[in-house]
C-alpha cells in the first residue's frame, strides 16, 4: 500500500511539474519566484514542488507568480509582456529587451512575462488540497493501518494460544473448568505466552506462581488465598 500511494504522489508531482512548465516558464523572476524557486526547467520545477509540498512559503510563491503587469510597472518599475503568443512582434519584443536582456544579472535574462493571479491561485491551490493535505494524509493514514493491524495479529496470536492450552483442560469441549483447573489454565497460558514473546530476547520465562497450589484440598482452593491479579480474572 505504501508503495502504490508513493507512485500516486510522484505521479502528480510530475504532471504539476510538467503543467507548471506550461503555465509559468516564461514569467519573469521576482520576489519568491527566483532562481531557487522557479519552473524554467523541469528539474527546477519538481523541486519547487516538492518544497510546496511541506508547506513552505507556497502561497507567497503562488502571489509572486501571479504578479500582475501593473504590479511590475508600478510597484516594481520591471518591464514585462502579458502575452507571448505575439511570434510577429519577436523584433520588437527582442529589441524592447523582453527575450534577453545583455550585460544583466542571470536571473533577468530570458522571457520577461507578466503573472496570472487566477492560474497561479488554481494551480497551487488544487496542488495544495491534492497532494499536501489528501495524498500525504493517506500515505500516513496507511502507515497507521500498517501498525494496527500487525498489533491485530499479535492479539490472534494471543487469543489463538489460550485456545490451543485450553483444549489440554477441557479435552470434551465442555467450556467449563473446576476452579482449580481454571487458575492453572491461567498460568499456563501466562507462562507460555511469556515465554513465546520473550524467545527471541534470550530472557528466560517467568516462573509459575505456585503459592496457591499448596492451599489446595481435593480440588477445592480456599478463596482467600488465590492472588490478586487470578482474583480479578474470575
Amino acid at each position: 500500500k505504501l508503495i502504490n500511494v508513493a507512485m500516486v504522489l510522484m505521479l502528480l508531482l510530475l504532471l504539476y511539474a510538467v503543467l507548471g512548465l506550461h503555465l509559468f516558464a516564461e514569467i519573469r523572476f521576482v520576489g519568491e519566484h527566483d532562481e531557487t524557486a522557479n519552473f524554467k526547467s523541469f528539474f527546477r520545477a519538481v523541486v519547487t514542488l516538492s518544497r510546496a509540498m511541506t508547506g513552505e512559503g507556497w502561497n507567497q510563491l503562488m502571489h509572486h507568480i501571479g504578479t500582475e503587469p501593473w504590479v511590475f510597472r508600478s510597484v516594481y518599475d520591471l518591464p514585462c509582456v502579458e502575452d507571448f503568443n505575439v511570434p510577429g512582434d519577436y523584433d520588437a519584443l527582442l529589441a524592447g529587451g523582453f527575450l534577453k536582456r545583455e550585460g544583466l544579472l542571470s536571473h533577468e535574462t530570458g522571457p520577461l512575462q507578466c503573472g496570472d493571479p487566477i492560474m497561479a491561485g488554481i494551480f497551487f491551490v488544487s496542488f495544495t488540497c491534492l497532494v499536501s493535505f489528501v495524498v500525504l494524509n493517506l500515505f500516513i493514514a496507511v502507515i497507521f493501518e500498517g501498525f494496527t493491524d500487525s498489533q491485530q495479529n499479535q492479539d490472534m496470536e494471543l487469543i489463538a494460544k489460550c485456545v490451543e492450552v485450553w483444549k489440554q483442560y477441557d479435552v470434551n469441549c465442555t467450556l467449563r473448568l473446576p476452579l482449580a483447573d481454571a487458575l492453572r489454565y491461567i498460568d499456563d497460558c501466562a507462562q507460555q505466552i511469556h515465554a513465546q514473546m520473550d524467545v527471541g530476547n534470550g530472557d528466560a520465562p517467568p516462573a509459575m506462581d505456585v503459592r496457591w497450589r499448596s492451599k489446595t484440598v481435593a480440588g477445592e482452593v480456599e478463596l482467600g488465598q488465590i492472588p490478586i491479579k487470578y482474583a480479578l480474572m474470575l
